[in-house]
């Protein structure tokens, strides 16, 4: 390969501004665990009832950061939708609830727990997609090379909080391809690398 490609790379990777993607990153990273937190302690259900909160926190959270102006007729609808969405989930928790002869059995010990970290997930997950969208506009370099400048930050953000999370706990026996032989495993890496 052409020492130039190396140069041009290098020149477009290393900027002042990529710092400005640490932050999204981290709070990506944050999110991501988070998910996994509050799906330990809700049920399905609950997790999207209350992952709806980012649907008003990113209407703010542009308002704030990206100076958007929505009049009160886009304020309500947003709470419409939001409540439209809480209820149509609340629904089918009750219809399946219904339907069911019997509780699975699943412990969600610590519901408290749950809620506030899939809240606290979306706050981060909507400041962090408004944020890295005001980056986006606001600075030369095009969507796709904001992306790298993201996972130059992202990739090293996970790596350490698996190695916090699951490897340093678990004292040598943590298996990094656990779970993958389940097809769920790779549809849920699916879903999140197309996110």
């Amino acid at each position: 390969v052409d020492g130039g490609v190396w140069v041009h790379l290098k020149d477009v990777v290393l900027q002042k501004e990529t710092m400005k993607l640490a932050v999204p990153a981290g709070l990506f990273t944050l999110q991501n665990y988070l998910i996994f937190v509050a799906l330990a302690h809700l049920d399905a259900m609950t997790f999207q009832v209350v992952s709806q909160t980012k649907l008003l926190s990113a209407a703010v959270f542009s308002v704030m950061l990206l100076d958007r102006r929505l009049n009160k007729f886009q304020w309500l609808s947003l709470v419409f939708l939001t409540l439209g969405v809480y209820l149509a989930q609340l629904k089918g928790q009750k219809e399946s609830f219904s339907n069911s002869k019997a509780h699975s059995g699943e412990s969600h010990n610590n519901t408290l727990l749950g809620v506030v970290s899939c809240i606290i997930s979306g706050l981060s997950s909507s400041y962090a997609g408004v944020y890295f969208e005001k980056v986006v506009k606001t600075t030369a370099p095009s969507l796709a090379i904001r992306n790298i400048h993201l996972s130059l930050f992202g990739i090293p953000f996970a790596f350490l909080s698996m190695l916090f999370l699951d490897v340093i706990p678990s004292r040598g026996t943590f298996e990094f391809w656990r779970g993958y032989d389940q097809l769920f495993t790779w549809l849920l890496v699916l879903v999140h690398a197309l996110g």
